[in-house]
């Protein structure tokens, strides 16, 4: 009952200055300002429950996101724990089938990393100058690479300088294979940005825009595993790929012997001439 009162008293009061503010503003201004100060004291201890009521809300709220965050953290570190067993049990086997089959890993030896001295100009680079030679352990088809992934071979090397012959080049080709299917195909230059790919058997029903092609070892010059490019395009009957590393965006590549053991480099006469490079370009490992 008492609080109902005031509620009247208050609904009243308020009534009669909006009245009192229409007809009669200079009296009613005094009037008005002492009422703030009544009840601004009562405003703000009635405010203390509400804030107090949002603020909980939300923080319930922050509770049950937070815990939900947790859970799919947790659900996520299974998953990889899982992940993890299953790649070490795969490593383990894979160990102990090589030792059973008395698996002899062929070389990989790295000769060293070059600095690139240039390429040809524009978007249609084929081929790349590195500054080193002979002299530094160089010789024609060895495996050119960059960090990104495989980038050609030698040709042409001289005493300071070396040719690469980019894997955009016409006379480029690389044997690869499809990531997600393990499909065999061969990479083939066409002296454009683009590589075109060759499924030997399938069709390019069974590639799809965005497969990985990395090296399948075969032919004995490039390792397996070394990304190679990423298909771009199967439409108008043939499959196109974007190489995986571009001489303009690297300065340095890594010169790796032949992978196969018993790979034989096709001598190539077109030797660079012995003058050298304004520094050997060459980065000691």
């Amino acid at each position: 009952m008492v609080a109902s009162g005031l509620i009247i008293m208050f609904l009243v009061i308020a009534v009669l200055l909006l009245i009192g503010s229409r007809y009669f503003p200079n009296r009613v201004e005094p009037l008005r300002a002492a009422a703030a100060d009544v009840t601004a004291p009562i405003w703000r201890v009635l405010q203390v429950p509400v804030t107090a009521m949002s603020n909980a809300g939300r923080n319930i709220s922050a509770y049950w996101d937070a815990a939900e965050r947790v859970r799919v953290l947790q659900n996520r570190e299974q998953l990889y724990q899982e992940r993890r067993v299953e790649f070490e049990e795969a490593v383990r086997e894979n160990r102990e089938l090589r030792q059973l089959l008395n698996v002899v890993d062929p070389n990989r030896a790295r000769v060293g990393t070059f600095a690139i001295s240039g390429a040809t100009s524009g978007t249609y680079a084929r081929e790349a100058l590195i500054g080193g030679g002979y002299k530094h352990g160089l010789r024609n088809g060895q495996p050119v690479r960059t960090a990104t992934g495989l980038i050609g071979r030698t040709v042409e090397v001289g005493r300071n300088a070396t040719r690469i012959l980019l894997v955009t080049d016409a006379e480029s080709r690389v044997p690869v294979r499809v990531v997600r299917t393990g499909l065999p195909a061969l990479v083939a230059g066409s002296n454009d940005p683009l590589v075109r790919v060759d499924l030997t058997g399938p069709t390019s029903n069974e590639v799809q825009i965005g497969d990985r092609l990395i090296t399948s070892g075969d032919g004995g010059l490039f390792a397996p595993g070394v990304l190679v490019g990423t298909i771009v395009d199967t439409d108008e009957g043939q499959i196109l790929a974007r190489p995986a590393a571009i001489p303009s965006l690297a300065q340095y590549v890594i010169v790796e012997e032949p992978w196969g053991t018993n790979f034989e480099p096709i001598e190539d006469d077109r030797a660079l001439p012995d003058a050298a490079l304004p520094g050997d370009g060459i980065v000691r490992p």
